[in-house]
């Protein structure tokens, strides 16, 4: 019988610039099968740098990173004992990488998903964002409603889809752009284990803060977080559960009124309503520091009025 192995799966849009190394960082990983580069509708030549970097490409029109590794899925679904390794256009899987997850996937059969450590480079430097140390020692996340809380690690670059999730049907939601990495992972530990390894498996060249530095974005990021509780945090949730997506929930309505707030920008009344309404259906408290961010965008708006020329 073959040995499993790994197809990556890469979504892209205009992704001209970074394709390339992403590809060939990936046909460079023992274990793994191929490459398949899914482009989204591409204006740029990603699909013809893919191809001759030694991709299989695949081209959609443009419906999001989500549907594009869906996509990629069902082409993955098709090769018997192949896991899915997704790896976003722009970053690297690091060196043996493909070694670690096939590793982690031998010593946990049971396991629906792999993750584990990845450096975040900026230009400011290299940082190294590793599971929890006591994840690492079980070998297994303790309970699959962690992935719905505040750890940097369940981002969906470098995360392995083992083949009996893939088999189980479980995909991504099309209908989340931000959280969509932590939803995955929850709904895949109910299939089986999420296997967890210490060692680096991908390098993330994108710079978090460029999220935050888009209103647009950091609404949608609301938009998900709002949804994401309502389709996990329902009266069957359990407490560990609950605790992790209220966590998430505070965090990111604190970063993103902070991050609007320094734009003089606040969020829009009605999501600020919602936002309110789903804390206290919950009883959680809103964030500290969340009334005075909205009284400096309020500052800063006044401050910006006066100065407009009339």
């Amino acid at each position: 019988m073959n040995a499993p192995g790994l197809a990556v799966v890469i979504p892209a849009f205009d992704s001209a610039p970074t394709i390339e190394r992403a590809v060939r960082s990936a046909l460079d990983q023992p274990g793994v099968t191929g490459v398949h580069v899914v482009d989204d509708g591409s204006h740029d030549d990603t699909a013809r740098l893919a191809r001759d970097a030694g991709a299989t490409v695949t081209r959609q029109v443009n419906a999001g990173p989500a549907s594009a590794r869906n996509r990629g899925l069902e082409l993955v679904q098709t090769a018997p004992r192949v896991h899915a390794l997704f790896l976003d256009a722009d970053d690297e899987l690091a060196p043996d990488s493909g070694n670690a997850i096939l590793d982690a996937l031998e010593v946990h059969p049971d396991a629906t998903v792999v993750i584990g450590a990845h450096e975040q480079v900026t230009l400011s430097g290299v940082r190294l964002r590793s599971p929890d140390a006591s994840w690492v020692a079980q070998g297994c996340l303790p309970h699959r409603g962690i992935a719905l809380g505040t750890g940097h690690v369940f981002c969906t670059t470098g995360v392995t889809l083992a083949r009996r999730a893939i088999d189980a049907d479980v995909r991504f939601d099309p209908d989340l752009l931000f959280c969509e990495d932590r939803d995955l992972v929850f709904r895949a530990g109910a299939v089986g284990s999420v296997a967890v390894t210490a060692r680096t498996i991908v390098r993330k060249h994108d710079d978090p803060a460029r999220l935050t530095a888009d209103p647009d974005k950091v609404r949608r990021w609301l938009d998900d977080v709002l949804r994401l509780v309502a389709l996990h945090g329902g009266s069957d949730a359990d407490p560990v559960t609950i605790e992790h997506l209220e966590a998430t929930s505070r965090w990111i309505v604190k970063h993103a009124v902070r991050s609007l707030a320094r734009r003089g920008e606040s969020i829009p009344a009605d999501d600020w309503r919602r936002i309110r309404a789903v804390f206290t259906e919950r009883g959680w408290s809103l964030p500290s520091g969340v009334g005075r961010w909205r009284v400096v965008a309020r500052m800063r708006r006044l401050a910006s009025r006066q100065r407009t020329p009339a």
